[in-house]
């Protein structure tokens, strides 16, 4: 695994099982702070009290509204629920988005406090979603680490905002610093299921995507088709045939409402077609998975024996270099002693035949010097029969 994988492989597990388990975590606190007589049990009851609640919530918040604001909330809310209320939902196996809407966007809690900065805790989760769908538009498996290390660090400032709505966020902050500092993986089985869990979330977000777009296709046709009536009737009005006209129109409208409706069941039936694709394609990369782990266990059996047969040969090398080591040492000693010997004989011989040439050199020397003296001694007798003879001269002379 590279380093770009690992670090879009932690940013990944840092939304499933941190940011997602703290909203999760929070849902069930603040519902349970609110209706403690149902508490929240974790499956389709839940939900489906979960949604009269909201609904009621929702009908409250009309009253009071013009028509067309009111139209606006409905229109608003029917395009949320329409793309994300599915089997999912309703077995309360929901994604980051999922709880972002049961949190925010049913407005049954009060997450209006404010941090230090101004920002409210529901724009906090808000955020967390957003770095959901970032992560799920992504192209490929890699990220830089200045990327990886900047969402990280955005998603535990995010995850600590929720202390101000009393959920201790102290064990997902502890994880989250785990999940910062563990080592890479070399597993195949790590890398594939990180592979497989960022499929789900962007199969997942492109079908939100999908049925978003849908929704909102639908709606511009309607609100075209209801204004072209509009400006329709309203000419009708001024002239002698409205009231037929109006018949018309009325049947018109049975016909776009037909039409509606037989778009809905087209939709419904492609989203049923999504959904088969969708299992057809789990149940694959599943087998894939499966095909991948059990080559991953040959190929540890098969590097456990090299490396057990590369043991034993090491064994052996280092037992015959050894072997080998033992006779060198021996040999050097050998060669050690010889020259200690030849050295010891030689260093005799040389201070012998220093001795004999120290005796002969004095011999010349002695020999020299006696030869100088007789010949100083001969120069000196001579020098006094010389001035003898000089003495004698001269007294002979007088």
């Amino acid at each position: 695994m590279e380093d770009d994988e690992f670090n879009f492989h932690r940013i990944v597990k840092s939304e499933k099982t941190v940011a997602q388990l703290a909203l999760q975590d929070l849902l069930e606190s603040l519902w349970n702070q609110k209706y403690p007589e149902t508490p929240w049990t974790k499956n389709e009851a839940s939900v489906k009290l979960f949604e009269e609640k909201e609904d009621k919530h929702f009908q409250n918040s009309l009253q009071g509204l013009s028509h067309k604001e009111k139209e606006r909330k409905i229109q608003k809310r029917n395009r949320l629920q329409n793309t994300f209320r599915d089997d999912n939902w309703k077995n309360y196996e929901w994604d980051i988005s999922k709880f972002a809407y049961a949190l925010v966007d049913s407005k049954l809690f009060d997450l209006d406090v404010t941090d230090a900065t101004g920002m409210p805790v529901s724009e906090h989760i808000v955020m967390l979603k957003n770095i959901r769908n970032t992560t799920a538009h992504f192209t490929t498996f890699y990220c830089d680490t200045d990327y990886s290390k900047k969402t990280l660090m955005s998603i535990e400032d995010h995850i600590k905002a929720l202390e101000l709505v009393k959920l201790n966020v102290s064990p997902y902050i502890e994880k989250l610093q785990r999940i910062k500092t563990e080592e890479k993986p070399v597993s195949i089985q790590v890398w594939f299921e990180m592979r497989t869990q960022f499929e789900k979330l962007k199969s997942s977000q492109e079908v939100y995507e999908e049925r978003e777009r849908r929704y909102l296709m639908q709606e511009k046709l309607c609100a075209a088709e209801s204004e072209k009536h509009s400006k329709e009737l309203e000419r009708l009005k001024t002239v002698s045939e409205y009231a037929l006209l109006k018949q018309s129109h009325t049947a018109e409208c049975e016909r776009i409402k037909q039409s509606y409706s037989m778009e809905v069941e087209r939709l419904q039936s492609e989203n049923a077609l999504l959904k088969q694709n969708h299992l057809r394609e789990v149940e694959r990369l599943q087998s894939e998975h499966a095909l991948l782990k059990q080559s991953y266990l040959m190929e540890v059996e098969r590097l456990q024996s090299e490396n057990a047969l590369l043991k034993q040969s090491h064994l052996r090398e280092v037992e015959s270099l050894q072997s080998e080591n033992e006779l060198q040492k021996q040999r050097l000693e050998s060669v050690i002693n010889l020259h200690k010997r030849k050295h010891s004989e030689n260093l005799k011989e040389f201070q012998k035949l220093k001795s004999e040439k120290l005796e002969s050199h004095n011999k010349v020397q002695k020999t020299t010097e006696q030869t100088n003296f007789d010949r100083c001694k001969r120069n000196g007798i001579l020098k006094a029969v010389i001035v003898i003879m000089m003495i004698w001269h001269q007294v002979k002379s007088k």
